[in-house]
């Protein structure tokens, strides 16, 4: 398997080079262009067919937002990677609804700079740590779940089927089942992935 191909978006030539310096030391991924704004990138995406793509949230002209989804559509195996210095929860959610595979900071360090492409090329979706943290705990102060509520969601996030859970917390697969049924309502949610 070759190198993952990426394209870095950001309208500040530092980032964009310091960026492209960082990740030509590893041995798994190539940067195979640099685009300084939306348009610019959606050109190099036609030209140059990336695996990921790291776009800054906020760039003059299209912003980093509007760009993707248009990547997206256009060339729907292309995977972005939002790079923003902003750790605002609305940011995070638009970005992911936009079909986003991952939101990171700029003070990421490189190894998880790495980790978020690789996430992303595997069709996995990277968000921060403590983003996600601050997510989950917005998210439950405004939907009032309740602590077994919270249990199981947790144990959604990690991948656990409703009869692991009901094993891990010691109640029958239908009662886990309820509680699924109920955290979807009050999160307004479908399925597990959204949840």
């Amino acid at each position: 398997m070759g190198k993952i191909k990426v394209i870095i978006v950001d309208d500040h030539t530092i980032v964009r080079e310091g960026l492209e310096e960082l990740l030509s030391k590893s041995d798994e991924i190539k940067v195979i262009a640099l685009a300084s704004d939306g348009e610019e990138a959606i050109q190099v995406c036609k030209d140059k067919k990336p695996d990921v793509v790291i776009m800054d949230i906020q760039m003059p002209g299209i912003g980093g937002i509007e760009s993707m989804k248009m990547i997206k559509k256009e060339f729907p195996q292309c995977k972005v990677l939002i790079l923003s210095a902003y750790d605002l929860n609305d940011f995070v959610v638009e970005a992911l609804r936009g079909g986003a595979s991952g939101y990171i900071m700029k003070n990421i360090r490189k190894d998880g700079l790495i980790e978020a492409i690789k996430e992303a090329n595997d069709g996995n979706v990277f968000i921060d740590t403590k983003l996600t943290k601050k997510l989950l705990a917005s998210m439950f102060e405004g939907r009032m779940l309740t602590g077994k509520e919270k249990e199981v969601l947790k144990l959604i996030s990690k991948g656990c089927s409703n009869k692991e859970i009901a094993l891990e917390l010691h109640v029958s697969p239908s009662t886990i089942k309820t509680h699924v049924e109920n955290i979807f309502k009050k999160l307004e949610v479908k399925d597990r992935t959204q949840a």
